[in-house]
């Protein structure tokens, strides 16, 4: 076997690897040398809780092995897994050239936790909110089963390792599914012996080759058939909650949807040939349908990813579909990832039978051409009424041109129907002509047209906002709160901190507006909140809002917009606001610059903005506007 740095190097999949014998001839401070200086090769800067984390476990970890005796036996720190950018901990390669085991496991410095009941995640004192390890590792475990080329030689394994924690904590994080379903271990406080005896049995004799973890190392993403096989088992979970948490109108396609449907996998089946550019505008039911047809695809054996840009979305998403089985999630990707790792960066090394694009107008023009050349036959669904930033470039003419590009004619296609909102299209109608001419007389709300079916209400303060919420709430309604990105940057390494704080008091711009009210609603900021928050009830506590970065794609049953300073109505028309007050820079919609200044084309992208909220509650929705002169107009024309 190589040098492991000289390697990792080379195959850039973990930050160090070796075998067990040298790791163990390395004290542990040149192990955490070697660590760091890998890592930094292989994925960036680590952060000083990631060191700190290896400082604590290293001694421990390579005395345990050093007493077990697998010398030969294979090693890996911070694995890169096939999908995504999850790192597993540690990898342990051993068994046989005949059968080769490989033993997974996570490693845990926590003493003592508590668990949230309704989203069954763990409360780590002095860490926070987190899954339950043993669910954590049972994802990585069917990733690798999953989505690595080398996987269905070896039989893999997983653990868990938390010597520190006690004996309550213990059982909490053993009382879950996973463990019973996959037979994963935790070895916890005075468990070392455990741990031992469980290496020894997993991994011993050790007569593997060398060149297995060379292989092993070497492997690249692929879908194996046990994947196949296990979404078409879980299919009709996997369907059903998905939709629980996308669309309310269940997982029957509708006609239109089902006639799409058919045409697009007769393409699948005949290797024709096809790019299909698919416009719906919101609650048309596309990533219902791009759900679908991932499941239809796979159930007939083909190579399928379906690619969405939005990590919130894909939160959720990956959520569902590990709920039928741990790693499933790998059929979902990004379009771009800074690690080369999506459909659109042309180092990402996988082909497809079909290439399904969701919230596709959200894709930049370099990869599209890298996109569709990945499979014959393309679903592109978007809404160019979605676009949110400036980069965005994910237009019908722009996937026509790079259709066309490689000498296809791309099959322009509509979904008409709003399948979502109970306004249906008269609703949608009413917020195009809201936000084209507010000026405009008809915007007296249609109520015989959508009235009996659907709620708007516009509020005269946040307190009033909320307290409604939650008396739609105390109905059993799913209630969510999202907001303007303004007034407060947020924070996402610290729930806590103050740049989270939105509706509240102190505000970051400075703004008093809440002086004086018991409110203090904080940004919801990390990816895997999104999953408790919109599946799981918590956007039903109030105590947490979401920006338009957490709002595309998802829905509740009543939902509550706070209007910010981005958009105003000054002289009966629309206007941008400000720009000192959005914190919404991530794209260029406004300059990073000491001299703040909104985009050419922000007053488009921020209307954008609010059609995705206003087109966000299923029965209804509920509008505080926080500028006082567009609430005033609000109040007589709404």
């Amino acid at each position: 076997m190589k040098d492991g740095a000289a390697q990792n190097r080379q195959l850039m999949t973990s930050a160090w690897h070796g075998t067990v014998r040298q790791a163990l001839d390395l004290a542990p401070d040149a192990l955490l040398g070697a660590l760091q200086s890998g890592f930094l090769d292989s994925y960036g800067r680590p952060s000083q809780s990631e060191v700190d984390a290896w400082r604590q476990s290293l001694p421990g970890l390579l005395k345990i092995l050093g007493a077990v005796d697998l010398p030969n036996a294979g090693i890996a720190f911070e694995f890169r897994l096939p999908v995504g950018e999850e790192r597993a901990d540690v990898l342990l390669l051993g068994g046989s050239d005949k059968r080769p085991v490989l033993y997974v496991l996570e490693l845990k410095q926590w003493e003592s936790i508590q668990q949230d009941p309704e989203t069954g995640q763990v409360l780590v004192p002095g860490w926070g909110r987190h899954q339950n390890p043993l669910h954590q590792v049972a994802n990585y475990l069917g990733k690798i089963r999953l989505f690595h080329g080398e996987a269905p030689k070896w039989n893999v394994v997983a653990g868990v390792w938390a010597p520190n924690l006690n004996r309550e904590a213990a059982g909490i994080v053993r009382n879950t599914a996973d463990a019973k379903m996959y037979g994963i271990e935790l070895f916890a406080r005075n468990e070392d012996h455990l741990f031992r005896e469980a290496i020894r049995r997993v991994l011993t004799p050790v007569s593997i080759s060398p060149q297995h973890f060379q292989d092993f190392h070497a492997g690249h993403y692929t879908q194996t058939r046990h994947l196949f096989d296990v979404i078409v088992e879980h299919a009709e979970e996997i369907a059903k909650n998905a939709t629980e948490a996308l669309a309310e109108a269940g997982i029957g396609l509708t006609e239109e949807q089902e006639l799409l449907s058919t045409e697009i996998l007769s393409a699948v089946s005949r290797n024709q040939p096809a790019v299909f550019v698919v416009q719906g505008g919101p609650g048309s039911g596309k990533t219902l349908l791009a759900i679908h047809l991932l499941l239809r695809a796979i159930r007939s054996g083909k190579r399928v990813t379906l690619a969405i840009r939005n990590n919130r979305l894909q939160a959720i998403l990956r959520s569902c579909f590990n709920q039928a089985y741990p790693g499933a999630a790998g059929t979902l990707v990004y379009f771009e990832t800074q690690q080369g790792r999506g459909i659109g960066n042309p180092q990402f090394n996988a082909q497809f039978d079909l290439l399904i694009c969701d919230e596709a107008q959200r894709m930049r023009r370099p990869s599209m051409e890298v996109a569709l050349a990945r499979a014959p036959v393309s679903a592109i669904f978007l809404d160019e009424t979605q676009r949110l930033n400036p980069p965005e470039e994910g237009t019908v003419e722009a996937f026509r041109s790079a259709a066309a590009s490689l000498g296809q004619s791309p099959n322009q296609r509509t979904l008409r129907a709003a399948v979502r909102c109970r306004g249906g299209q008269a609703y949608n109608d009413w917020i195009e002509a809201l936000l084209s001419d507010p000026s405009a007389g008809s915007l007296s709300k249609p109520t015989s047209q959508w009235g009996g079916r659907y709620r708007f209400s516009v509020m005269k303060s946040a307190e009033a906002l909320i307290a409604e919420l939650a008396l739609l709430r105390d109905t059993r309604r799913r209630v969510a709160l999202v907001a303007s990105f303004t007034e407060s940057p947020g924070s996402i390494g610290s729930t806590g901190h103050p740049d989270n704080l939105r509706i509240g008091y102190p505000l970051k711009s400075g703004w008093d507006k809440y002086r004086g009210s018991n409110l203090h609603i904080n940004w919801l900021m990390r990816p895997d909140e999104y999953v408790q928050y919109w599946m799981r009830g918590l956007g039903n506590r109030l105590e947490t809002v979401a920006s338009i970065y957490g709002a595309q794609g998802f829905e509740g049953d009543y939902v509550g917009v706070v209007w910010g300073r981005d958009l105003l109505i000054r002289n009966g028309q629309w206007t941008l606001g400000d720009p000192t007050v959005c914190y919404d820079t991530i794209d260029g919609l406004v300059s990073r610059h000491s001299q703040r200044r909104w985009t050419p084309d922000a007053l488009t992208l921020v209307k954008n903005r609010y059609r995705i909220f206003l087109t966000r509650g299923i029965l209804g929705t509920l509008v505080y506007f926080e500028d006082d002169e567009t609430a005033q107009w609000a109040e007589s024309s709404l």
